[in-house]
C-alpha cells in the first residue's frame, strides 16, 4: 500500500470540482433498525438454519488463494473470481470448472489492448454485462467481456478522490476512498461520461483518529437493485449512497454506553493499525465492519467486538425485523467448523461461504497447499 499513498499524492491539483456535499451523520428517522447482540457468540449449525444449500468445487491448474481474492461474483453460468495479489481474473463455469482467465500484463505501452498492471478491484456488472477491473497505478478502470476480450477502457478525471475499492450503480461508480485523503471524505461518487470517469461529489467524513491508517477492509460496499451501500469500518449504520451524497439506510440498534466515544474519535491519528484495534477491542466498540451483502429478503454483515477472535455475522430479515447471529458455524456432517464462517458473495437469494480450503502440509513456501476450495451456496430459512 506505500505506493498508493504516493499515487493519490500525485493527483493533487486544483482544477475545477463539483462543490463536496454537507452531508451529516445524523440519523435518517426513515432508516430501518437492526437490533443486534453485542456479547452473542452463538454457534449455529448450517443445517439448523438453512433451508436449502450445496456445495462447488473449484477445479484450476492454476493456484489461486482467497486472501488475494477482492470480490467474487456469481451468475446464472459463470462464477468470477479476481485474484488481486497474482493480477489475474478467474472464470468458471457453474460447475466450478476453469473456463478461462484474464490476466495482468507488465508491459504498460498496451494499455488500449486491456494489458492493465495490476488488481486494485474487480466488478462485474450485471447489466452491461462486463468485468471490469480497476488499476490505480494506471487509473483506469479496464472493462471485459466474460470471455476475456477487451471492450473498452475508462479513464479517471481527477482521480484524488477515487480509492482502491468501487462498485458501480447504472453510470454511477462509488469508490472507498483512503483515511489519509486529502479532502478526509469516506466514499468518492464518479459518473461516467464516455470513456471518462469525471468526479461527481464525496461523501461522509473520515474519524480524525483514523486519517492515517490506510488498508483495505473488504467488501463494504455492496449494489442492491441499482442503489450502493456502504458499512464504514467503525460505524453504527449502514448508508445508501447516492449520485450526489450519503443518508443512513439501516441504523445498529444496540445501548448507546457501547458507541464511539469522542475521546477515541478524536484521539491521536495512528499509523499502527494493530495498535488501533487493540484499542478499540478495550473500548467494548464495534470496528473491522465487512461482508456487506444485501438481497431481496436479507441484510447481511460482520463485524467484530471486543476480540476478533469471535466476530459477529449478522443477518436481518427485512420483512420480519428479526435477526441471526453467530460467531461460529458447525455443520452436522462434518467435525470442524467452517474454516471462514463469513459471507464472500451472493447469489440471488443465496449467500455464499467457502466450505473448504486447501491444506498446507509442508513448512517449504515452494509446496503449494493440497485440495480445492470449495463453496458453500444457502439459502437461509425465514425467521
Amino acid at each position: 500500500m506505500k505506493y498508493a499513498i504516493i499515487v493519490i499524492a500525485l493527483f493533487f491539483t486544483a482544477c475545477s470540482r463539483p462543490a463536496k456535499t454537507n452531508q451529516t451523520d445524523q440519523d435518517n428517522p426513515y432508516a430501518q433498525k437492526i437490533k443486534i447482540n453485542l456479547f452473542d457468540t452463538s454457534k449455529k449449525y448450517i443445517e439448523d438454519i438453512a433451508d436449502t444449500m450445496s456445495v462447488v468445487t473449484l477445479s484450476a491448474s492454476h493456484y489461486f488463494n482467497f486472501s488475494g481474492a477482492t470480490n467474487f461474483f456469481f451468475l446464472d453460468n459463470a462464477i468470477i473470481l479476481a485474484d488481486r495479489m497474482q493480477g489475474i481474473v478467474f472464470i468458471f463455469n457453474k460447475k466450478g470448472q476453469l473456463i478461462n482467465t484474464i490476466n495482468s500484463s507488465v508491459d504498460k505501452k498496451k494499455m488500449s489492448d486491456g494489458r492493465f498492471t495490476y488488481i486494485s478491484d474487480a466488478f462485474y456488472d450485471e447489466d452491461e454485462k462486463l468485468i471490469e477491473i480497476l488499476d490505480r497505478t494506471a487509473d483506469r478502470v479496464f472493462r471485459f467481456t466474460p470471455d476475456g476480450a477487451i471492450k473498452d477502457t475508462l479513464k479517471l478525471a481527477d482521480a484524488r478522490a477515487w480509492g482502491y475499492d468501487f462498485v458501480k450503480a447504472k453510470d454511477i461508480y462509488v469508490t472507498k476512498l483512503l483515511n489519509s485523503n486529502q479532502d478526509k471524505k469516506g466514499v468518492g461518487i464518479y459518473k461516467k461520461d464516455e470513456n471518462v470517469l469525471r468526479y461527481n461529489a464525496e461523501a461522509l467524513s473520515v474519524i480524525p483518529s483514523t486519517q492515517k491508517l490506510n488498508f483495505v477492509q473488504l467488501h463494504q460496499l455492496d449494489v442492491y437493485k441499482d442503489s450502493v451501500f456502504f458499512f464504514p469500518m467503525l460505524a453504527d449504520k449502514i448508508y445508501h449512497i447516492t449520485g450526489s451524497g450519503a443518508k443512513p439506510a439501516y441504523l445498529l440498534d444496540y445501548p448507546a454506553q457501547y458507541r464511539l466515544d469522542s475521546d477515541i474519535k478524536n484521539a491521536e491519528p495512528t499509523k499502527d493499525p494493530y495498535n488501533f484495534f487493540r484499542k478499540l477491542a478495550n473500548a467494548n466498540v464495534i470496528y473491522s465492519n465487512n461482508s456487506l451483502f444485501i438481497n431481496d429478503q436479507w441484510v447481511s454483515f460482520r463485524f467484530n467486538f471486543q476480540t476478533k477472535t469471535s466476530p459477529r455475522n449478522v443477518f436481518y430479515n427485512k420483512e420480519s425485523k428479526k435477526v441471526l447471529q453467530f460467531s461460529e458455524l458447525l455443520s452436522k456432517t462434518r467435525k470442524t467448523p467452517f474454516p471462514q464462517a463469513y459471507v464472500i458473495g451472493k447469489y440471488k437469494d443465496y449467500f455464499v461461504m467457502l466450505n473448504d480450503a486447501p491444506v498446507k502440509k509442508s513448512k517449504d513456501p515452494k509446496v503449494l497447499p493440497v485440495g480445492n476450495y470449495k463453496l458453500l451456496f444457502f439459502k437461509l430459512k425465514n425467521i
